[in-house]
């Protein structure tokens, strides 16, 4: 019983943790991170080359631009690194929770088992029209 829990609690696992995970990096802001990261770059690029060019005035004002949406698009990257660290935490938990339950199930139908185990031993003429009970409709199910 012990190897079936195993291949249940990884595959929930995977479900869990995984579809929970993706969720959290999203294309959208991804790409917002990605035009003020592009144009971050491009003004301390310009404003590098103009420094250079002139003395001060346009330039320092494209480098601080620049500095300043580099550093919003990190601020950024770095919540969202915050948030997809508490999505697998959450999805983690839910995990743990989801594999306590099916232990206790496992432990309630192995319980069950003994019991049903022990009546078939104390009457088996019983047991024995039970199973063929179960058998007709069951058949009867499958059928339709």
């Amino acid at each position: 019983m012990q190897p079936v829990l195993n291949i249940l609690e990884q595959l929930t696992y995977q479900l869990v943790v995984g579809t929970q995970t993706a969720k959290a990096y999203r294309f959208g802001p991804l790409a917002v991170l990605g035009v003020l990261f592009t144009a971050g770059c491009l003004f301390l690029a310009f404003g590098v080359f103009w420094g250079l060019s002139e003395e001060f005035g346009a330039p320092m004002a494209a480098i601080v631009t620049g500095g300043a949406m580099i550093l919003i698009a990190a601020l950024i990257l770095w919540y969202m690194d915050i948030r997809a660290r508490q999505a697998v935490l959450k999805a983690e938990a839910q995990h743990r929770e989801l594999v306590a339950t099916t232990q206790n199930l496992a432990l309630d139908a192995e319980m069950l088992t003994r019991e049903i185990e022990e009546y078939t031993y104390q009457s088996p003429k019983q047991s024995m029209l039970l199973s063929a009970l179960a058998g007709f409709l069951i058949t009867d199910i499958i059928r339709r």
